[in-house]
């Protein structure tokens, strides 16, 4: 049936109904065929799917639709989507909003107002996916940026968790966000306060007024948000002597995604002492060929030529693999070569 349609496009309606086949495979493979022609049909066939979408006696597969439709980043699809941010049917307003958020940048940036508009929609369904969608507007702008502000206190913590992603960037319009987020890090929400670590690691430095209670929460319960505040911490560049003892510490953490994220902070923080180059040297003995290639990385970024040595009997390890597909011998050469042009 699959191959049949793709190469005649007959029987449009059994085609459309195969989007609530049981099957995952199935449904997968009709949903990027459908894309594939929605990219290259004519604006009839165009019409026909937007129909679909639209009809509610498919509101069934109407998720499906939203992904086909905002798959092809057809501009006719997008001139008549819009509008419908405005529908009076909420599942129609919220998957219009989810096509629009899988088209391309420009698309998504003409339809700003519409969307951010949705944020006051009474149905939180509605709201989760104009969250969604904002989330992947690209650079905002501050007067957009002081609308999202508004909404942080939403009563859905996904609508939240989007926005507060959507605020992290490095870039000085977004700096006003930085408050903001430095009091979702006591929330009492886990996933709460991990984004908020995570949008404060990617603006960067101008977030150094975070370091104290990202600091504290490098001690929180949570493997999640233990990882991310110390990898915000490496990004944002504070590193004061609490700071640093911390991390050496969850060097050792029982999660290793945590000793991960500990080991690439010391290495983007680029401290030297002999304390830090002693663990790390030790840490070259984990079993654990990640934290191997992970440590191997920072003792290149710390740039210490005292450790060329230790890293130059991994030169030969050129197929052990990380979980990454980094090769340990390769990333001891360009360790090597970093710490030697550092010098």
């Amino acid at each position: 049936m699959i191959e049949a349609y793709d190469q005649n496009q007959k029987d449009f309606n059994d085609y459309i109904g195969l989007l609530m086949h049981d099957s995952y495979t199935i449904k997968g493979r009709v949903i990027v065929s459908l894309i594939k022609i929605a990219k290259t049909s004519s604006i009839n066939t165009l019409e026909l799917l937007l129909n679909y979408f639209k009809d509610d006696n498919y509101k069934e597969i109407r998720e499906s639709l939203a992904i086909i439709l905002g798959s092809s980043n057809r501009p006719e699809l997008f001139e008549q989507l819009a509008p419908l941010l405005a529908s009076d049917n909420w599942s129609v307003r919220a998957y219009s909003a989810e096509a629009i958020s899988r088209m391309s940048w420009e698309r998504r940036r003409e339809a700003n107002g519409l969307i951010l508009k949705l944020l006051e929609d009474t149905n939180t369904f509605v709201r989760e996916n104009a969250a969604n969608a904002i989330a992947k507007m690209g650079t905002l702008k501050n007067e957009e940026i002081s609308q999202i502000l508004n909404y942080l206190d939403d009563s859905s913590s996904t609508v939240r968790i989007k926005l507060i992603y959507a605020l992290g960037k490095d870039d000085p319009t977004y700096y006003s966000a930085i408050k903001p987020l430095i009091n979702f890090l006591d929330s009492s929400e886990e996933e709460l306060r991990s984004s908020a670590a995570i949008s404060l690691g990617r603006i960067g430095s101008a977030a150094n007024e975070a370091a104290e209670p990202l600091y504290k929460l490098l001690s929180d319960e949570n493997v999640q948000v233990r990882r991310q505040s110390a990898s915000a911490i490496g990004k944002i560049g504070v590193k004061n002597p609490e700071i640093i003892s911390k991390l050496l510490s969850l060097t050792h953490d029982d999660e290793r995604l945590v000793r991960l994220a500990a080991i690439q902070a010391l290495g983007k923080l680029k401290v030297g002492t002999p304390e830090v180059v002693h663990i790390l040297i030790a840490l070259l003995y984990d079993e654990d060929v990640d934290v191997l290639g992970k440590t191997i990385q920072t003792l290149g970024e710390i740039g210490n030529t005292q450790v060329i040595v230790a890293l130059k009997r991994f030169l030969t390890k050129s197929t052990l693999y990380t979980e990454d597909g980094f090769s340990i011998g390769n990333l001891a050469k360009k360790s090597i070569e970093l710490i030697q042009t550092l010098n």
